[in-house]
């Protein structure tokens, strides 16, 4: 948000060079966030999944993501043509998905042998992507 407000300020007082400078930070910062997302997402899917349950474990997270695909462009559609209230409830419904996703995860983790199956599932997805 900070980067795009810097943009379209740069771009009403100092000219489509900053204001292009400011967006081209922010597409790199988004691709960046996008790459480790997808990164840490799959690993959890991985990590915490029982090992006779994996495969059914990353098929629910196939699902979750093409469910994001279809309904995201609604909910920000949604949020776009309310205005300044929409984009609130939107805010707060995904803050309110993160908080309830982070305490299932740090439980799941927390079990006796859930931190270091996390941090070999960890180290083995980072040997793969070395390779």
């Amino acid at each position: 948000m900070c980067i795009r407000d810097s943009a379209m300020a740069a771009s009403a007082a100092d000219g489509p060079v900053l204001a292009g400078v400011f967006l081209s930070v922010a597409a790199a910062a988004f691709t960046l966030a996008e790459m480790l997302h997808a990164t840490v997402s799959w690993e959890l899917s991985v990590a915490l999944a029982p090992d006779a349950a994996q495969g059914a474990y990353l098929g629910v997270h196939g699902l979750a993501q093409a469910t994001q695909r279809a309904v995201g462009p609604l909910a920000v559609t949604a949020a776009i043509a309310t205005g300044p209230v929409g984009w609130t409830v939107f805010g707060v419904a995904i803050a309110g998905t993160c908080l309830v996703q982070h305490r299932l995860v740090r439980e799941r983790v927390a079990r006796p042998g859930g931190e270091e199956a996390a941090v070999e599932a960890s180290d083995a997805a980072a040997g793969s992507l070395l390779r």
